[in-house]
């Protein structure tokens, strides 16, 4: 018969899982350690994208640029622990920017299966990179960092919102999940950055857009200053 490893507050480890991306080893029912498996070509592209670029680091395929990034979403807060804010911003710039081009190969057509894990990888990016690492402020200290900039900026990056919005209904449903969790969610910097896509895109897709926007304003605990903002939206006369 086999044994409960749980019995008698036996140590063992468990593999990463979808929700847990890391090992973790428990006693009884308790985790004691977190280890965070080596990959070291994940570990090098993080590397190559602090620099901006300047090392000779290359993905092989539009495919593993999906996984990297996707990867990096899920990761975020680790890499802000290891590298601080500013590097990872600088990070952020270059994965989403125009540096390197890499968002065309993980939202190109040919990865289109990966679509889905890919934007539901960037709630974590917001709550567990930008929400995690900014104060609950419009105005907050890293505002015009890096870090800060790349949150409200990430949606007027490389051809994203394009790349997002314009192809196909298909996919504007793949992100709406994602769409959604930034409107909800409470941190001030999630919810400007979702509302300065919505507000580019409010011409162009109105029907998707201003309903959003509406139940948006209806919240009762908005900040004065995102409250204005969503407003400012509502006529498509943002930056």
């Amino acid at each position: 018969m086999a044994t409960d490893l749980r019995q008698n507050n036996a140590i063992h480890a468990e593999a990463p899982t979808a929700r847990f991306q890391n090992w973790r080893i428990i006693r009884g029912d308790r985790v004691i350690a977190t280890v965070i498996p080596v990959n070291h070509v994940f570990d090098d592209f993080v590397l190559d994208a602090i620099a901006d670029g300047n090392t000779d680091f290359a993905y092989d395929s539009k495919l593993s640029a999906q996984r990297l990034l996707t990867q990096f979403n899920h990761e975020i807060d680790a890499i802000v622990q290891r590298h601080g804010t500013e590097r990872t911003g600088i990070a952020v710039w270059y994965c989403y920017g125009c540096v390197s081009g890499m968002i065309h190969d993980v939202l190109d057509e040919s990865v289109s299966s990966g679509w889905p894990a890919f934007y539901e990888s960037m709630s974590s990016l917001y709550d567990n990179g930008f929400a995690k690492h900014c104060e609950n402020q419009f105005i907050h200290p890293l505002r015009e960092t890096k870090f800060g900039t790349s949150c409200y900026m990430i949606w007027d990056m490389d051809g994203i919102e394009y790349l997002t919005f314009d192809r196909s209904e298909t996919q504007r449903n793949m992100v709406e999940p994602l769409i959604d969790f930034g409107l909800v969610h409470g941190h001030a910097v999630v919810q400007e950055s979702i509302l300065h896509c919505l507000g580019h895109q409010l011409d162009s897709h109105t029907e998707f857009v201003r309903p959003k926007l509406q139940q948006f304003l209806r919240r009762r605990d908005l900040q004065p200053e995102i409250r204005d903002y969503a407003l400012q939206c509502q006529t498509g006369m943002i930056h």
